[in-house]
């Protein structure tokens, strides 16, 4: 039996009942709000106009739900009505896609001790255009608009403790010094592993700012300088080193790189979930519904 297989059947999942039964409660629609959630007002923050009515929870629960089961604002409204009672004080669907754009939503993300592994990939999320089929056959139009989601996955939780969303300018390499920034406080980083765009300086350097190392596989054409390494030598040149006298394969294997493509299967649990659009047509509004999203995808989990 070869390695792989062996691997495959000790990670095979074994407590089928409550694996069966996560799945299921995943469409169950039974609904709990505490009415404090209701009942809650918002901080007065001394601005001038009517002070807000509904508190942000509420807000992003509305979201949620919206995200979860892919609903108009107006279907979303009339869907909780009906859940919820038709005397529930709760805001119409104006309010709701109004306050999406000011939302600052949060990952819900587990304290933990240990520093992490973090897995970094991104991916792209249409907003509106045509299909493949239709591009491949007569091509794009200038309408054809996506954005970038930057993840970033634990790998030993496979939780999202990272996310952002982007313009499709930005490049991934650009901007991980932003998407770490973006991670709880309480999570110390031990290596981030990432494809092979991420093999620059900068990205070596933002990574060692956090007292971790970068595993990214160096480009095969890469050059090492001639003469003996310095003892300042940078930290790209020292991973092109190990890995051209350690050989691809065996380097890849020491580092645990394979396990970088987790954040791979955070994407497709991603657009199996949700879908592979964004159903917000202005940016502030779309960032709160990729972050909603990814909340969400942990609370799965």
């Amino acid at each position: 039996m070869s390695e792989g297989r062996r691997f495959t059947r000790k990670k095979s999942i074994k407590n089928w009942r409550e694996y069966n039964e996560g799945l299921k409660k995943r469409y169950d629609i039974t609904a709990h709000v505490n009415p404090e959630v209701l009942k809650k007002l918002p901080k007065i923050k001394g601005r001038r106009g009517r002070p807000r009515e509904y508190s942000q929870a509420l807000i992003e629960m509305f979201l949620i739900v919206k995200a979860v089961y892919r609903l108009p604002y107006r279907g979303l409204e009339g869907f909780l009505r009906s859940i919820l009672g038709a005397k529930a004080h709760l805001p119409d669907y104006t309010t709701v896609c109004v306050r999406a754009a000011t939302v600052d939503a949060v990952l819900n993300v587990i304290k933990r001790g240990e520093r992490a592994h973090l897995v970094v990939d991104t991916t792209g999320l249409k907003v509106y255009g045509e299909g493949e089929w239709k591009v491949r056959q007569h091509g794009a139009s200038k309408r054809r608009t996506w954005r970038k989601l930057h993840l970033g996955i634990d790998e030993a939780t496979q939780d999202i403790v990272t996310v952002d969303l982007t313009e499709n300018s930005v490049g991934d390499q650009e901007h991980l010094p932003e998407l770490l920034n973006k991670m709880p406080k309480n999570i110390h980083l031990k290596q981030v592993s990432a494809d092979g765009i991420y093999d620059s300086h900068a990205c070596y350097e933002t990574v060692h700012e956090r007292e971790a190392r970068l595993i990214t596989p160096p480009r095969k054409n890469a050059v090492l300088p001639r003469g003996r390494p310095p003892h300042n030598e940078p930290l790209r040149t020292r991973a092109v080193r190990d890995c051209k006298q350690r050989g691809r394969a065996a380097w890849k294997k020491h580092h645990r790189y394979h396990r970088r493509s987790l954040a791979e299967t955070g994407m497709y649990r991603f657009k199996t979930t949700f879908g592979g659009t964004l159903a917000s047509r202005s940016f502030p509004r779309q960032k709160t519904e990729a972050v909603l999203k990814a909340r969400t995808l942990n609370t799965f989990r």
